[in-house]
């Protein structure tokens, strides 16, 4: 009996991994109207993915690992696990193993659900693959949840369990559902019983594990059935979205701004909470996003953020009108220093309109607040009064981009004259030629109250550079380069001319070959920076903190030779902006990183641990007996 027993236990779970997998995507058999998504691709090629950065540590070689361990003896009395012991585990080759069995899983929310009061209507989907673990955990779950109670007052007595059990069957598939039965009974009266359905369904298919509301899982089972009925892969936003995702593995979302905002409308706000809303509605104009997503992969090394709004062009919104509608001006990077450290390179296509549409949107939420004061278009004619310019015709509407590299601090002079260059990219030479012999000097008099403020000018390396205190500049063109040095702003105009700047550099200026459209460019190389910056601090230093510093420098410095500049790159066209977030190299960096992490962490440790260690015993003399 036993023998059969385990043998249908054994088929029961195995059976499903028999069937010939047909959805390999959730996305297939998700609802067309979903207003929430949110999917994991790939979890057994992420976990690769993350035991590749690792696996060139010391927590991957248990002889290294060993050594560190004799060398910062820990106490025998310490409670716990070791803990470098157990990250270590990150590296077992089960994890892949299992985890990469499973396909992918998907949860989706279509709106609010009409039998669960205020709940989100929603649907998940798992795609188990060939791992029988998560298809037996997903058949045990129900069995956690059954539970009875009883009760008596003397004259009443109420009974009741609660379990979970098939409440129907769509083409072959039984949904289960919580179910709680009550049975009152009064003195000799007939019991009353009630049945009440509650939580979310389940159903089990032959490539897929589905929890939700009902009439979603019911969905669900019809779309992996083959009805004909319009699943979520099929929708241009799904399309356009899962275009920046690729095949990397990682988790990928997708979102109908405009019908989360309805189905918010439908919860139980307060009037406080709908008049936000409503102002939130007229100022962002949720039409004008057709759908926003995000995704997050990590693949060869490299970890990527990516988030994206499709835009209706027939439609106007207040906070779109903010972002300039073309890119930077690609020759301006040519003026950089090329050995920068950080660049920020903004566009500031059509400003004076840009700065109209600024002012209008602040009058707005000024009024929204209450009306009261002043509002920003008379504060601003009172500051336009005060410094003789109009800011949007006589400064913005004379600026395309501008651009903020800073070099990695050499040496104490560094810190009271930073390495910084900015370089502005006028409309036309007019306007540049305005600013550096007007505008310039006038603000930094309005600063420093001086007034009929004159650069005085000097040649230096061929170029003419304007001088202040603490600001120098030059032109070239209709490019405008400001530094704190003479020597910078010369080297700056030289090098664009030659166009021997920051684009020549090939770790940057390959990831700068792509600037149509960009609105918004950062790039940082965060390691050169404490390369030479850390040196500079260790002298302000207390004795143990300048050790540990000493000992993390040679690995900074060695890893700042190839260094990988972080990356952001926010891209605007008619039909969508981007903001793309790039961190590279990290199979270098990562493996050297954790090394020395380890090593400070016992060093840091054991002290600590010495600390609170139980004092040592002591051995007690027998008295000496009399002869």
């Amino acid at each position: 009996m036993r023998c059969r027993a385990c043998l249908l236990l054994c088929l029961l779970v195995a059976w499903p991994a028999l069937a010939t997998a047909q959805t390999k995507n959730p996305a297939d058999v998700m609802p067309a109207k979903a207003i929430a998504y949110i999917e994991l691709r790939n979890p057994g090629q992420l976990i690769k993915e993350v035991q590749s950065l690792v696996e060139g540590s010391v927590l991957g070689k248990p002889d290294v690992l060993k050594k560190l361990q004799e060398k910062y003896a820990a106490s025998a009395l310490r409670r716990g696990p070791e803990a470098i012991q157990a990250a270590s585990l990150i590296l077992a080759p089960e994890i892949p193993a299992e985890i990469g069995r499973i396909q992918g899983a998907a949860v989706a929310i279509t709106g609010i659900d009409k039998d669960e009061r205020g709940m989100p209507e929603f649907v998940a989907v798992i795609l188990p693959g060939d791992s029988n673990i998560l298809r037996l955990a997903f058949r045990a779950f129900p069995l956690a949840f059954a539970s009875g109670y009883a009760s008596s007052d003397g004259k009443m007595r109420v009974e009741g369990t609660s379990r979970f059990e098939a409440v129907a069957e769509i083409q072959g598939v039984t949904i289960y559902r919580m179910k709680t039965r009550e049975r009152r009974t009064t003195g000799g009266d007939a019991p009353m019983e009630t049945v009440r359905e509650q939580g979310p369904a389940l159903a089990t298919l032959p490539d897929a594990l589905v929890v939700g509301s009902v009439e979603r899982v019911k969905e669900v089972i019809g779309l992996a059935k083959g009805a004909r009925t319009p699943a979520l892969s099929g929708t241009r936003a799904y399309q356009e979205a899962n275009k920046g995702m690729g095949d990397r593995p990682g988790i990928f979302s997708l979102g109908d701004l405009s019908a989360l905002l309805d189905m918010i409308e439908q919860l139980p706000l307060g009037p406080g909470e709908k008049e936000m809303l409503a102002s939130v509605k007229k100022l962002v104009n949720p039409a004008a996003l057709k759908s926003v997503n995000q995704s997050v992969s990590l693949s060869a090394g490299t970890l990527r953020f990516r988030w994206q709004a499709q835009l209706d062009p027939g439609e106007k919104s207040r906070v779109l009108d903010l972002l300039p509608a073309s890119g930077i001006n690609p020759d301006m990077l040519h003026f950089l220093p090329r050995d920068a450290a950080v660049l920020l390179a903004i566009s500031n296509a059509d400003g004076e309109q840009r700065f109209a549409n600024l002012l209008t949107l602040a009058n707005e939420i000024h009024q929204a607040a209450g009306g009261r004061g002043r509002t920003p278009s008379e504060e601003l004619q009172g500051l336009e009064q005060m410094i003789g310019q109009n800011i949007g015709k006589d400064i913005l509407a004379k600026i395309q981009s501008i651009a903020i590299a800073m070099k990695a601090p050499g040496g104490i002079g560094d810190l009271t004259a930073p390495p910084v260059t900015a370089v502005v990219q006028a409309t036309n030479e007019a306007a540049a030629k305005s600013l550096v012999e007007q505008t310039i000097p006038h603000f930094y008099g309005l600063v420093t109250k001086s007034q009929d403020l004159k650069a005085e000018t000097q040649e230096k390396d061929g170029q003419t550079i304007y001088g202040m205190p603490f600001v120098n500049y030059g032109r070239q063109g209709a490019t405008i380069v400001i530094a704190t040095k003479p020597e910078l702003v010369a080297d700056a105009l030289n090098g664009g001319v030659k166009k021997a700047g920051l684009l020549s550099d090939e770790k940057i200026g390959a990831r700068l070959s792509k600037t149509e459209g960009t609105v918004v460019f950062l790039a940082a190389k965060p390691l050169a920076i404490a390369a030479k910056s850390l040196p500079m601090g260790m002298m302000f230093m207390p004795a143990q903190e300048k050790a540990l510093v000493g000992k993390i420098i040679g690995p900074i410095q060695e890893l700042a030779k190839n260094e990988e500049p972080i990356v952001l790159h926010v891209t605007r066209t008619r039909e969508s902006l981007t903001a793309e977030f790039t961190v590279a190299g990290l199979k270098d960096i990562v493996p050297k990183a954790v090394d020395v992490g380890v090593e400070m962490f016992y060093q840091m440790s054991g002290p600590s641990e010495r600390r609170f260690a139980p004092p040592a015993s002591k051995t007690l003399r027998k008295p000496e007996q009399k002869k």
